[in-house]
């Protein structure tokens, strides 16, 4: 055997061919159906400079033709033999996806390895999708909850390769070309980069074979890793749109997902913000009845991440949502959380965890997600016992590290 593989209880496999291409499986059982993905380990955050959204880009522009078949043939193959197919672009990594029955492996690896790994990119589809991509910017831009973490993404992150959103902006999409597309695809679709993951029955054997037949670029040397962004002062910036409501964002950087801070912010955030019985909600909602939405949220990957607090309101509540969840924030800082507040959290954090993992899609992305920050496998049996070793003192000490009341940037989009 011409490749490295390690297996673990959970029925999950790992094989490390010599080209550097990884794959990654869970054997799942009595399932009918399966979910494969291709990844690549470059996201927004390697986007070229001045083509911000290349990388959402390509995600569009591989659908459009490969060296063998148009779009069009791509997309009735698929549909021939009941498959779903579909892909995301994130700040770390973008995925190529399909979900089909069991008998349709082979025909869906070859597909999708297709699409993904020998495109045929034509100035003539670019064009064409360039036109697409800048009516989904528009889209968002209509969208003030999607907007004003956007804005508070450059906020945090100016002068880094995070600031920008996912699909870039109107003027960098334009800039970018066949050519420039083609280049970005020698650079990051190498062997190094990519991942093949699986989820269902079949062995992990039959992906590691159906795996060496790829024909993969040479190794480029580029590396998607980026260095972890300076913390920079907090910002206040105010908008003003034809809105309905008006919309308010608090937000600050935190350390990325292999920081030990992770379950620990992560029960900070569901006792503050996230769901029906946290402090915001009951407060601002419940109580006060100034919201209809309001939440708190973290984003992690590998070098960083942010939390953040949303609400949307009359423009005339807007200071005093702001000086009531800042407030929150200042409380929570001092270690006024009860065991009651904290088991419960806890609890909810576990229960989301498990429940997320039910999906087939969601398995496969779950391995990509650990691969990618990791290096390895994570299970859901890890995860349990990492929220489960939390105490108090990790919170305590996390939120003295995060929540003071005058470290966050604040993004206001007030209705006109």
């Amino acid at each position: 055997m011409n490749h490295s593989t390690i297996q673990n209880k959970s029925s999950y496999s790992k094989s490390v061919l010599p080209n550097g291409l990884r794959v990654i499986s869970e054997q799942t059982q009595d399932m009918q159906s399966f979910a494969l993905g291709i990844s690549v380990s470059a996201g927004s955050r390697n986007d070229t400079p001045g083509q911000e959204g290349i990388s959402h880009f390509m995600e569009h522009a591989l659908f459009r033709r490969s060296q063998n078949h148009t779009g069009r043939q791509i997309v009735t193959a698929f549909e021939q033999i009941g498959a779903y197919v579909n892909a995301f672009t994130t700040k770390d990594h973008t995925c190529y996806y399909v979900r089909a029955l069991n008998n349709h492996l082979e025909e869906c690896f070859e597909l999708l390895s297709e699409i993904v790994l020998q495109p045929n990119i034509i100035e003539t589809d670019v064009k064409k999708e360039r036109g697409i991509i800048i009516e989904e910017i528009k889209s968002y831009e209509d969208e003030p909850e999607e907007m004003i973490f956007d804005i508070g993404e450059e906020l945090l992150f100016k002068g880094s390769s995070l600031a920008h959103p996912i699909s870039g902006f109107i003027d960098s999409v334009r800039k970018i070309n066949a050519e420039g597309l083609q280049n970005f695809h020698k650079d990051f679709y190498n062997p190094k980069n990519l991942i093949i993951s699986f989820a269902g029955c079949n062995p992990h054997e039959e992906l590691v074979r159906f795996s060496q037949q790829l024909q993969l670029n040479p190794e480029s040397g580029k590396s998607t890793d980026i260095s972890i962004p300076p913390e920079l002062q907090p910002t206040k910036i105010i908008q003003k749109k034809p809105y309905q409501q008006s919309h308010l964002l608090i937000t600050r950087q935190v350390e990325g997902i292999t920081s030990s801070d992770r379950y620990p912010i992560a029960v900070i955030n569901c006792i503050l913000g996230d769901g029906m019985s946290s402090r915001l909600n009951q407060l601002l909602r419940e109580k006060l009845g100034y919201v209809y939405t309001v939440y708190s949220t973290i984003s992690l990957i590998k070098e960083c991440g942010t939390m953040s607090i949303y609400a949307a309101s009359e423009n005339n509540k807007i200071d005093k949502i702001r000086d009531t969840i800042l407030k929150e924030i200042e409380k929570i800082s001092v270690n006024n959380l009860t065991k009651k507040e904290i088991e419960r959290a806890k609890e909810q954090i576990k229960s989301n965890s498990i429940m997320a993992l039910e999906g087939m899609s969601a398995r496969i992305q779950s391995l990509i997600k650990s691969e990618i920050s990791f290096d390895r496998y994570e299970s859901i049996e890890d995860t349990i016992l990492e929220i489960d070793s939390v105490t108090a003192e990790d919170i305590f000490n996390c939120a003295k590290k995060y929540l003071a009341s005058d470290a966050w940037s604040e993004v206001r989009l007030i209705a006109k």
